[in-house]
């Protein structure tokens, strides 16, 4: 009797795994062809079906994803094998695995690179897309045209809403940015970075496309980027900072919030020895800050919080102007 049992329980599991890689190939295959009428590349060799007794997982191996949008700007993404895989105790979240190495392309841009892990979850909704999905990314290095670029860890998660909004949350630790970064705040901070994370939402609809006329419309339904939360901890800069951005007359970023800065004194100074603050500015600042100064309760470097503003591609803090930021480009080379 016990091995009647056990060989119907064997053979019930045997089916379940059966319709679970069955489905997990079918849904693939459903969403490469979709995208594919919607003029994507996706190719793979022939799928695998593995992962059984403890999971459904369905290998694609050499995938390879590209798209074209329509502002003409192309990417792609290159991986040697991809697993998609189900499992309890959560069969409604579809883990994919990505194994290497990479290769990503961003228009005549090729970027090898490599990852001790880089996988996505992604919940599943019955009858409708997913709202959730997350992306995890250890020991990262990648071989930009500037040179060597490494991430030890980030986690990128986006939340699909009702209203309808976008939330997309990420944090990354552990960033060396390549020598030859063309990022002005490099002079001033340096190539390490130990800590950037934020947490910004897209309220209302969502922008349709990626070109100039795309934002434009965004804009004009009164669109915003509200960022709940940002930190920065790179060399000199310790800050956090809360912010509503917009977009102006020309497509431009603006917007306002508070800043909080841990020693703002040491990060004046940098920007101001890498010539990105001038001198006078800087002694107008130094002349406010220590009157806003406080001292934290549990000790330590003084903190200051302030308005900061972004207007006309100027980044002014307690009013005082002191950063001009580069003109967005848009990828359709139109200015307004």
């Amino acid at each position: 009797m016990l091995l009647t049992l056990a060989v119907l329980g064997v053979g019930v599991h045997g089916l379940a795994w059966r319709w679970a890689t069955e489905a997990l190939a079918v849904g693939f295959a459903d969403w490469a062809a979709l995208r594919r009428v919607q003029g994507w590349a996706v190719d793979h060799a022939a799928p695998e079906r593995t992962g059984w007794p403890f999971a459904a997982e369905v290998v694609l191996p050499g995938l390879r994803i590209g798209a074209r949008d329509a502002s003409g700007g192309a990417w792609r993404l290159d991986a040697t094998r991809v697993v998609l895989r189900l499992a309890p105790p959560r069969p409604d979240r579809l883990r994919i695995h990505l194994e290497g190495p990479y290769r990503m392309g961003i228009g005549a841009i090729e970027v090898p690179f490599t990852a001790t892990r880089l996988e996505a979850l992604v919940s599943l909704e019955a009858g409708g897309p997913p709202r959730t999905a997350e992306l995890l990314v250890e020991g990262l290095g990648a071989e930009t045209p500037d040179g060597l670029l490494v991430v030890g860890r980030a986690l990128v998660s986006v939340t699909v809403g009702v209203e309808p909004a976008l939330g997309i949350a990420a944090a990354a630790e552990r960033l060396s940015l390549p020598e030859r970064a063309r990022v002005p705040a490099v002079a001033a901070f340096g190539q390490e970075v130990d800590h950037l994370a934020f947490d910004a939402v897209l309220p209302g609809p969502p922008v349709q496309g990626s070109g100039a006329a795309a934002w434009r419309a965004w804009r004009d339904a009164g669109g915003v980027l509200e960022v709940r939360g940002a930190t920065l901890r790179w060399g000199a800069l310790d800050g956090e900072a809360r912010l509503t951005l917009r977009l102006d007359a020309a497509l431009q970023p603006a917007g306002d919030g508070m800043l909080r800065l841990t020693n703002p004194a040491a990060a004046l100074s940098a920007l101001e020895a890498a010539g990105l603050v001038a001198s006078s500015q800087a002694r107008a600042a130094r002349g406010i800050l220590p009157l806003m100064a406080r001292a934290p309760a549990q000790g330590g470097a003084p903190e200051v919080q302030v308005p900061v503003a972004l207007s006309e591609g100027r980044i002014s803090v307690a009013r005082i102007p002191l950063i001009r930021l580069a003109p967005l480009a848009w990828p359709d080379g139109s200015p307004r």
